[in-house]
């Protein structure tokens, strides 16, 4: 069965083997139409679909091109329309700022008037001041000097041992450089109290000695004691009533100083 198969082949490509060879032949030439046909249509595919993609990806670029440009042109007229208004705000701001400067602080004619009021004013208050100076420094004058008056009129009635003690510098000078104070007391009281003591002592060794010289009460006449005067005042000696008038500080009368002040000197 297979070798007459094999015998019927063979018969048929030993019948058949121009046809079989031209038919091979075709085949390869149409084999090549369709490869060149193929090629042409892939590289005609592929460059429609590489101008294709390089026209998407212009466009794309282009789309974000301008939307990155319309973002930076909106952005600057964001910022000149800013600047702008704000340059037209601050410039109606200082015209409104000068206006009403103008109208209700820097009105000349309002300011003058009130300056000229002021100085008036001013002015009438100084010379009432200066006025009322003026007498307060006459009355101040005249009260010193009333004063300076009554003091000397209180001295000239007053032993001149009690009156120097009141003048300042006698018993306390002004220009004394010691200590303030010693033993927890001033030195002016100190000095005070000791010119005192030799004054007080002074004027009882002039007494008793002229009250020595003197003759004694009991050789002269008894008067009559007058009107508002003691027994016991008359009772007392010259001695004891100077003594009781010095501790006491009350002036001496009927004795001039220049009278005293020869006798201390003659002691």
């Amino acid at each position: 069965m297979a070798s007459f198969a094999e015998e019927v082949f063979t018969l048929f490509l030993g019948s058949n083997e121009h046809t079989i060879e031209e038919g091979i032949h075709t085949v390869s030439q149409v084999c090549l139409i369709q490869a060149y046909w193929r090629g042409t249509i892939v590289r005609t595919r592929f460059t429609a679909v590489r101008k294709a993609a390089i026209a998407i990806q212009k466009n794309y670029r282009r789309k974000c091109a301008v939307e990155r440009t319309r973002k930076l042109f909106d952005v600057v007229m964001y910022r000149r329309r800013h600047d702008f208004f704000a340059q037209k705000a601050c410039l109606i701001q200082a015209a409104f700022r000068g206006f009403y400067i103008r109208k209700h602080v820097l009105d000349i004619e309002e300011r003058q008037k009130y300056l000229a009021a002021v100085a008036a004013v001013s002015a009438s208050v100084a010379d009432e001041a200066r006025q009322y100076n003026k007498r307060c420094g006459e009355q101040l004058a005249l009260e010193e000097e009333m004063r300076k008056l009554r003091y000397i009129s209180s001295l000239g009635n007053k032993h001149y041992l009690v009156s120097t003690k009141e003048i300042p510098g006698v018993y306390g000078s002004r220009h004394l450089s010691l200590k303030k104070k010693i033993d927890e007391r001033p030195v002016d009281d100190l000095l005070k109290q000791e010119g005192r003591k030799l004054a007080r002592s002074r004027v009882l060794a002039v007494t008793q000695s002229r009250a020595n010289q003197l003759p004694s009460l009991g050789s002269l006449p008894s008067p009559l004691p007058q009107a508002g005067t003691s027994s016991t005042a008359m009772s007392k000696s010259p001695c004891s009533i100077v003594q009781e008038e010095g501790e006491e500080g009350v002036r001496v009368p009927n004795r001039s100083p220049s009278r005293i002040s020869q006798s201390l000197r003659a002691e």
